[in-house]
């Protein structure tokens, strides 16, 4: 049985300098990178895969995320959400738990990984997004 591939991009990990309320715990604050293996809107839950991106063995995966969007008041926004393998579908799911920015950003000056972000959200955007990794329980 061969190992399945997955279109990835690496997001570098951005934490606070002396900001002692950032998230301690998940994936931003276990990983110096991430890897965004999909995308998804809160208005319709279907992941989609990356069509531009490195290809990647799914055993090479160890910290998989997801880009969310949401429309809020008419204006889309962007974050990323922690992700898992789902083996009943063969695809990539967001995590179970409610998740809340825990203070910590992702970028990656990938031009692919930008025109990502305007073709999801409809404007440009070359800033960092928000990992929201923090869970509430």
């Amino acid at each position: 049985m061969s190992t399945p591939e997955h279109t990835t991009l690496t997001l570098e990990v951005l934490r606070p300098a002396d900001n002692p309320h950032y998230i301690h715990t998940g994936l931003s604050a276990i990983y110096d990178e991430l890897t965004l293996v999909g995308y998804y809107s809160d208005e319709q839950w279907e992941v989609h895969h990356l069509i531009e991106g490195t290809t990647t063995q799914h055993e090479d995966i160890e910290a998989p995320v997801l880009l969310r969007t949401k429309t809020i008041y008419g204006q889309t926004e962007a974050n990323l959400i922690p992700a898992h393998w789902d083996t009943t579908s063969n695809t990539w799911k967001p995590d179970h738990e409610w998740h809340t920015s825990g203070g910590n950003h992702a970028h990656t000056s990938d031009s692919r990984y930008l025109r990502l972000i305007q073709n999801q959200t409809g404007h440009s955007y070359n800033g960092a997004l928000a990992v929201y990794d923090r869970t509430k329980h």
